[in-house]
């Protein structure tokens, strides 16, 4: 009972974007300071209590290069209040799906 409830807890606020929370979906923060912060989801698994993780790739995008800092693991909760905007792949000229050009490379 426990378990749920505090699983209940951390993963609530989370839920209304929790569909959005997929295998290659990607996501941007503009922080006030410093490079751009991209995040490509890799996975969303739970734990052994219950609450969801998301396993992402993180990218600094700089005005002129991207820097890959690896892959990180955050609450869905606190994943979906930094990284709150979630971008589109631009299409390539042969109408298929890219990276941004700053974003996750891999």
């Amino acid at each position: 009972m426990a378990k749920a409830l505090f699983a209940r807890l951390i993963n609530g606020p989370a839920r209304a974007v929790a569909h959005e929370l997929s295998a290659g979906a990607l996501f941007r923060r503009r922080p006030p300071f410093g490079p751009v912060e991209y995040a490509e989801i890799i996975d969303v698994a739970v734990d052994p209590v219950g609450i969801r993780h998301v396993r992402f790739r993180l990218v600094f995008g700089y005005r002129d290069k991207a820097v890959e800092a690896g892959e990180r693991t955050l609450a869905v909760a606190a994943f979906t209040s930094r990284f709150g905007e979630r971008i589109e792949r631009p299409a390539r000229a042969g109408g298929a799906a890219d990276r941004p050009e700053t974003g996750p490379q891999g």
